[in-house]
């Protein structure tokens, strides 16, 4: 179980992500990933948004948002949508608000 996330700081990019059932409040740590070479999937969550994603801009797999209940607001993957780096699929599932990728291509990113 961790806590907080802020040894992750200094990672920029990983191969595969996966981030689920925790009692995490504070992402922060994650602000500098830029890359995921495969999948990323956050799931069973308490974040209400994805600022935290901000400089994400790669991702060669899917991402997948499942089981986050309060996860309203996905404007922080604006960089990702903008530089087209999403290779795989995006998928997402009983999150307080479910955005298609088009939605976020069109700007709807908030609830």
């Amino acid at each position: 179980s961790l806590w907080n996330v802020n040894a992750l700081q200094g990672v920029t990019s990983c191969r595969e992500f996966y981030l689920g059932y925790n009692v995490i409040s504070d992402y922060s740590g994650l602000q500098n990933l830029t890359s995921v070479t495969f999948d990323m999937e956050i799931t069973s969550t308490s974040t209400q948004n994805l600022d935290f994603l901000e400089n994400l801009v790669f991702i060669g797999g899917n991402l997948k948002f499942a089981e986050n209940p309060s996860l309203f607001n996905y404007c922080g993957l604006q960089n990702l949508v903008d530089a087209n780096g999403l290779q795989g699929d995006f998928i997402t599932l009983n999150n307080f608000y479910n955005p298609t990728y088009q939605d976020l291509l069109n700007g709807d990113c908030s609830f």
